[in-house]
């Protein structure tokens, strides 16, 4: 519950008035740990704010340190947020744990180095913090500083030990965010320090990406000459292929004696911070000896001014004994002297007439004065004796009374004294019992100081030795051979690490070829699937085909007994040329229909209408239009058939030939997983030369600037094929629209005139539009067709509407094939940079822009396959 105690405390601590918080904490149930409204306390309110002499009371009066607020956050991480050192020294001094974490996972360290205190940090790696401790993000104090921009503190952390190369739960380290965030400073602190430039996050992006993504030209220059340097050092490898293996027999020599110094340094420094600490805890316990020697010599001053009072006090109370039993001696022995002695005790000091009651206080005082008088008689003055008599015998009465109450009170304090004389006595002896005793652990601590400050030069000079001595073995070559081979030794070093970055670029080159083989596996498999529906399509396809294929044979018995009648009434001659006309322009319509692969499903469903059209159109012309109308609508509908017919047959020989290329693309496939498996060979073993892969990487450049070349191209082709599959789709609208046309044309006799009109001017409409480059043909079409209809005339046969409906389908089937040839160009083209692609891949020369690019041609390709 929070009181106004609380809130006056809450109030102190802001404005860092001591005395009031001392005032306030004094009172019962105040607590400096109990959390507002806001989630602050008092104690939280003076670490944020750096108070030190607040801090000190409120610790001084006791409470829990390791308290946290709304955020999880303990006094320590505000002093190290808003960088008060003092306050978090005092804050150590009290054993204040440097482990724990808020609820963002995040150290006193962490906080220290966002806020750019040099001195809190080294306070807190003094103290055993964690220098590689991480967040709830994953991100170390290293990270956060680099991120903030602060470099001096970076420098610090990476020689207290921190991790250059530390990952965050994203696998980014802090150059990268040094190089997102635009730091240049601290960039070149982490450059200098052996910051790996080669390293890649989880998507695969490097340093460089970042750099490029911070938009800060220095620093991409710095990232950029790093990497020069990496790969200078890769190529300065290959001067040295014979001694390679003697380098790198001594190179591991140097790095296990090298670690084992490491180590010896390790446990040095672990056995130095060790005493550091134990000598900082000696000191504080000689602080808190010191303080405990001063509280006793506050404590035997207080007594001792104690014991002098009481002794003052029993002085008093044996005068005023002494007065009391002169006055009762007198008293018996001279009544008539009482008045000298009244006048004696006015001479005493005023404290001893307070004993006396006012309303018994004598008379006699006046007595001079009334003796003076002349105008007294005897009797009064008798009478007035008296009354002074009486008045003296009850004055004797109380002061007995009161005599009596000052020996109890007399004894009582002489009782008190003496116990205060042996209390002070035996704290006196206790004090100087305590003050041996500390002044004995003083100089014990001091003796153990000297001791340890004896073992910290002993260490470091023992440090300087070993390291002078590894120098001077180091320095001690014999020949300058053995100069020359360690100077080849640091190159090796160099060359090493970068061999090292490059392998783990290759690595993850074959991460990404092998998730791009996985994805052509299971385009394989959707390519079996599609291979399954296609053969199921098939069948039903050639059981279409039979039922085509019995009214094709029907059709032509028919039109064998009008080739019968139309020989009996044109010539031979005549009807051969026309018959050789229309069989040419008939095989040449098949040979366009052989393109159209991609409509089958769309020609099948038109199909399907126009069967129920035709079966709903013939129940209502049999009541509606005449028989030779009917007739020629059916002989253009079952021409219209046998045309689909041989359309389906082009479908299935379509089909075929997809199978054939499924079966190349498998053969493809295997032969790509087979050279994807000799790369990760060549790759395990590695004995791919420098120089090859540098060529490989200069035609992988050639080839990506021709890939994107063919991309845009691609994409380009791609929309004007979009395009012309929206303009196919609206001309089928419009065949639908003229199909509805047809259908209202036939519904009753006397609107036929007026459609059969409207239908001729949507003809030449359409005939112009869409029929400009194939004019030759439609001219020679148009001829063999006037020759048919002036046959048909002769015959007896109305055609003029058949002629009309068959130029407008013939018309729009041109469209449709010239659309198809190009699609299937387009299609190409791209099956073509599809296997180039692969080609690349399986070389290893692709990068990410090539592997989106692929795979979307994958995806177009798919489109176009369904």
């Amino acid at each position: 519950d929070w009181s106004k105690y609380d809130d006056r405390l809450m109030k102190a601590a802001e404005r860092g008035d001591v005395e009031k918080v001392s005032s306030i904490l004094a009172k019962k149930g105040v607590s400096p740990t109990k959390l507002d409204v806001e989630g602050r306390s008092a104690f939280h309110v003076v670490a944020s704010k750096g108070n030190l002499d607040c801090l000190n009371t409120i610790l001084v009066h006791g409470v829990d340190i390791t308290a946290t607020d709304a955020a999880g956050r303990n006094a320590l991480h505000l002093a190290a947020k808003y960088g008060h050192a003092l306050c978090l020294q005092k804050l150590l001094q009290y054993n204040c744990p440097t482990e724990n974490v808020d609820l963002q996972g995040r150290t006193a360290l962490h906080d220290a180095a966002m806020s750019d205190c040099s001195a809190s940090i080294q306070l807190l790696c003094d103290h055993g913090a964690a220098v590689n401790s991480k967040d709830g993000d994953g991100r170390t104090p290293l990270v956060l500083a680099t991120q903030m921009c602060r470099p001096a503190v970076c420098q610090l952390l990476i020689d207290r030990g921190a991790d250059v190369n530390a990952r965050d739960k994203q696998s980014r380290t802090a150059l990268m965010l040094g190089c997102e965030y635009g730091c240049k400073d601290a960039v070149e602190v982490l450059l200098r320090n052996g910051a790996d430039v080669g390293l890649t996050d989880g998507l695969g992006h490097d340093c460089a990406y970042y750099a490029r993504i911070g938009d800060n030209i220095d620093i991409l220059a710095l990232i950029k000459a790093a990497l020069e340097d990496s790969s200078r050092g890769r190529r300065n490898l290959q001067h040295f292929p014979l001694a390679g293996i003697e380098l790198e027999l001594e190179n591991q020599d140097l790095k296990d004696r090298m670690r084992e110094v490491q180590e010896e340094q390790r446990m040095l420094l672990d056995r130095i911070s060790g005493l550091q600490l134990q000598l900082t805890e000696e000191q504080m316990f000689a602080d808190d000896l010191e303080n405990e020697k001063d509280e006793l010599k506050k404590i035997l001053t207080t007594k001792e001014k104690q014991q002098e009072e009481s002794l003052r006090t029993i002085e008093a109370l044996k005068a005023k004994l002494k007065y009391y039993e002169s006055l009762n001696a007198v008293c018996f022995e001279n009544p008539g002297k009482e008045d000298l002695l009244l006048k004696q005790g006015q001479a005493l000091s005023c404290e001893f007439l307070f004993f006396v009651p006012i309303s018994l206080q004598s008379r006699s005082m006046l007595r001079p004065l009334e003796l003076s008088l002349p105008t007294q008689s005897p009797s009064s003055e008798k009478e007035t004796l008296k009354k002074e008599l009486e008045s003296l015998r009850s004055c004797f009465g109380a002061a007995k009374e009161e005599i009596s109450r000052l020996q109890r009170e007399l004894a009582l304090k002489g009782s008190e004294c003496q116990a205060l004389a042996s209390e002070c006595q035996r704290s006196k002896a206790e004090a100087d019992g305590q003050i041996r005793q500390l002044e004995d652990a003083l100089k014990d601590v001091q003796k153990r100081m000297f001791d340890s400050e004896g073992k910290v030069k002993q260490m470091q000079s023992h440090f300087l030795a070993l390291k002078d001595h590894l120098s001077n073995e180091v320095a001690s070559g014999s020949t300058k051979a053995t100069e020359e081979l360690k100077e080849q030794l640091r190159e090796m070093k160099t060359k090493y690490e970068g061999a090292s970055a490059e392998v783990g670029k290759l690595r993850n080159q074959i991460k990404q070829n092998e998730l791009l083989v996985a994805e052509f596996q299971r385009d394989e498999g959707r390519l079996v699937e599609e291979n399954k529906r296609l053969q199921k399509e098939l069948v039903r396809l050639e059981t279409e085909r039979d039922k085509r294929g019995r009214n094709v044979e029907e059709l032509e018995g028919q039109l064998r007994e009008t080739a019968a009648k139309l020989a009996q009434s044109v010539s031979a001659e005549k009807f051969e040329n026309m018959k050789s006309l229309l069989s040419n322009e008939v095989n040449e319509k098949a040979r366009r229909l052989a393109e159209v692969e991609g409509e089958r499903e769309k020609l099948q469903a038109e199909v399907v209408l126009l069967q129920r059209e035709s079966e709903s159109q013939r129940a209502q012309l049999a009541q509606r239009v005449k028989p030779e109308e009917h007739e020629q609508m059916r002989s253009g509908f079952e021409q219209r058939k046998e045309e689909l017919g041989k359309a389906i047959s082009e479908l299935s020989q379509k089909n075929e030939t997809l199978q054939k290329e499924l079966e190349r693309l498998q053969a493809d496939n295997k032969v790509l997983k087979q050279q994807v498996q000799m790369l990760k060979t060549e790759i395990k073993s590695q004995n791919v030369p420098l120089k090859i892969h540098e060529e490989l990487k200069k035609t992988n450049d050639l080839a990506v600037g021709d890939l994107t070349k063919k991309l845009f191209e691609i994409t380009k082709k791609y929309n004007e094929s979009k395009a012309e599959a929206e303009k196919l789709l609206a001309e089928k609208k419009d065949l639908s629209e003229n199909i509805s046309h047809l259908q209202a044309a036939y519904l009753s006799p006397e609107q036929h005139k007026k459609e059969v009109e409207a239908l001729k001017s949507n003809g030449i409409a359409l005939e112009k539009q869409l029929i400009t480059e194939l004019l030759n043909d439609v001219e020679r079409l148009k001829q063999a067709l006037n020759g048919l209809s002036q046959l048909t005339y002769t015959t007896g046969i109305p055609s003029k509407r058949h002629n009309q409906q068959v130029e407008l389908l013939q018309s729009q089937v041109k469209t449709l094939q010239q659309q198809l040839a190009d699609a299937k160009r387009q299609h190409q083209e791209v099956v073509s940079v599809y296997r180039t692609h692969l080609l690349s891949a399986v070389q290893g020369h692709m990068d990410e822009d090539v592997q989106a690019a692929l795979l979307q041609i994958i995806r177009m390709r798919q489109g176009l396959v369904c």
